[in-house]
């Protein structure tokens, strides 16, 4: 009976041991195929911003994808050569002609064989079904910038771009203006905006692309320090708490081990509202923080609090 108990005890720990063992092991996907979406082999079209497609595959972690022009036999140009997470990608070509694109799906230990597909962008003086893509700021950035560079795409045969800057809050028009160029720098006062950009040649318009930025350049309110209170004493590690006000994303931790605020223990960026913190037996800490909202505005240090490791 013993004798049978061990055999069981032993089976069942080989089993664990395995099933240990396979979460570690990359699956082999040397063998799989990616399978295209879009665009797919033979497309034709006009349209000079394309997303790129393909169907997840399992047990890939990314995922390389490379376009040339005009095929990859005999490349004239190198488009892309890029790895992803997404199986989704979107990219605007300067120009029309004939392309190839491929993607394969990688892990740390394999990777599966290319799928390749060729597509042809036709010219046009038609831009109405034209996208201009957007390059910088990203849509919903938040920026304490006194002025703010945006950039797009270029677009073929577009003789220039429309540039458009909103008030995000009363729908007025604060810039209108015709650009040859691919950018423009603004000054900028704080609110919620939305700036937008369409192509144009003699013949016709593209429709927008817009995103929305925001301006912030008032300092968050400083977080509230919870504990230890003003005077405790504790036992190591120290868990040091606070509650986050407002806007704040972030916190500058500061621990000291004096009360002039001069030898400092600690300076370190916490995105979370604690920090376990081990000091030297029989001596006073002093802390206090400073916030920091997505903008990069910072508070005033708070108040300063004295604790005793004992």
């Amino acid at each position: 009976m013993i004798n049978t108990i061990k055999k069981i005890n032993c089976f069942l720990l080989l089993v664990v041991l395995f099933s240990s063992c396979e979460d570690f092991i990359e699956k082999n996907i040397s063998g799989g195929h990616i399978v295209i979406i879009s665009p797919p082999s033979g497309t034709t079209t006009n349209v000079l911003t394309q997303t790129f497609w393909w169907e997840d595959l399992k047990g890939a972690e990314k995922y390389e994808i490379q376009i040339v022009a005009p095929d990859f036999s005999s490349v004239q140009q190198l488009v892309l050569d890029s790895d992803l997470v997404d199986n989704k990608f979107t990219y605007a070509f300067s120009s029309p002609g004939i392309y190839s694109w491929r993607v394969r799906g990688k892990n740390n230990g394999h990777e599966t064989e290319y799928t390749t597909a060729v597509f042809t962008i036709d010219s046009t003086l038609d831009l109405s079904n034209q996208i201009v893509s957007l390059v910088e700021p990203g849509d919903n950035t938040i920026s304490a910038a006194t002025s703010v560079t945006y950039r797009w795409a270029n677009i073929y045969y577009a003789n220039l771009f429309r540039f458009q800057l909103e008030d995000g809050m009363t729908g007025s028009l604060i810039k209108d203006t015709a650009l040859t160029g691919l950018s423009v720098t603004l000054a900028m006062d704080t609110g919620t905006f939305i700036w937008r950009v369409r192509a144009e040649n003699n013949l016709s318009t593209s429709p927008f692309s817009s995103r929305t930025i925001y301006i912030d350049r008032s300092a968050p309110q400083v977080s509230q320090i919870i504990t230890p209170a003003y005077g405790d004493s504790l036992s190591n590690p120290v868990n040091l708490t606070w509650n986050r006000n407002g806007n704040a994303v972030s916190d500058s931790l500061f621990v000291y081990q004096d009360s002039l605020l001069t030898i400092p223990v600690v300076l370190t960026l916490s995105i979370d509202n604690f920090y376990s913190f081990t000091g030297t037996i029989s001596r006073n800490y002093y802390w206090r923080l400073k916030s920091i909202d997505g903008a990069g505005n910072v508070s005033e240090y708070s108040a300063t609090y004295r604790f005793y490791i004992q």
